[in-house]
């Protein structure tokens, strides 16, 4: 893996700012340079993420170096909710060709932006892109998607503050998806809200895949039962982790991750 995503926080961030690249490339689409290598195609409109992206050329580095640290050549990666393609880039290059990623990204139009970028690259051969949902059963879900937020889509939250579009999206199980994969290495999960039901659809993946480690951003006030969630995942032999303004790994206080207003970004892995 590139040194400097997996060194400092400081240094990864002095990096791509100084190799950010955007250009408009029609149809609402600006292609730009993100961690100083990737070239990845963004929605122009969006003012969540991509304007990180065309403005800085990095997205939530803390959570780009604990990744970049954790994943290998050869591994099986999983990105739940690929928005724009950041993170799937990223397990892309690290995974290799002789690894494999699979990345699920509900909205037409973005899963689209993911997979031009993918081709970009020339990561198609080890990575692919869905126009899936993915949920706690198989079927459709109605996917909210905020005026100008076009990254915060959710079939999960309501968006009470904020003009909405509403779409039908085919919805998936983990356990469907990846019925042919022997086990799977690392999994990325930010959906917006919803990811217990994607946790309850990959008791099948967890049980055949003894060294997962998950990404998950961890939403408690879009949960009927936090603490249970929690509780949950250390049954099944978790060890639960806050991923550090640095990128480390650092214990938390259940109390305070379940009071949290605000999303706190877990990691998940399997105890020795």
């Amino acid at each position: 893996m590139h040194n400097h995503l997996i060194q400092s926080r400081a240094l990864l961030e002095q990096v791509a700012l100084e190799g950010a690249r955007g250009v408009y490339v029609g149809d609402d689409t600006v292609l730009c340079r993100v961690l100083g290598i990737y070239h990845s195609y963004v929605d122009g409109r969006d003012v969540s993420v991509a304007q990180h992206l065309i403005m800085n050329g990095y997205w939530e580095s803390w959570i780009t170096l604990a990744m970049a640290r954790a994943l290998q050549p050869g591994m099986r990666a999983v990105d739940v909710g690929a928005n724009l393609g950041y993170f799937s880039l990223l397990m892309a290059d690290a995974v290799g060709p002789q690894g494999k990623v699979l990345a699920f990204e509900p909205q037409e139009r973005y899963a689209g932006l993911v997979g031009r970028s993918l081709r970009a690259n020339g990561f198609h051969v080890q990575a692919e892109v869905r126009q899936q949902a993915v949920s706690s059963e198989k079927g459709s879900l109605d996917l909210l998607v905020p005026e100008d937020f076009f990254g915060s889509a959710s079939v999960a939250a309501s968006f009470e503050d904020y003009s909405t579009t509403s779409t039908t999206v085919e919805a998936v199980t983990l356990d469907e998806a990846l019925a042919d994969w022997e086990s799977v290495d690392l999994i990325k999960i930010d959906v917006e809200g919803a990811e217990y039901a994607v946790w309850q659809g990959m008791a099948d993946v967890r049980r055949r895949s003894p060294d997962l480690a998950i990404v998950l951003e961890f939403n408690a006030s879009s949960y009927d039962d936090p603490q249970g969630f929690l509780d949950e995942v250390r049954g099944e032999g978790f060890a639960t982790y806050e991923i550090a303004t640095d990128g480390g790994l650092a214990p938390f206080v259940d109390a305070e991750v379940v009071s949290r207003a605000d999303f706190s970004m877990l990691w998940l892995s399997r105890e020795d």
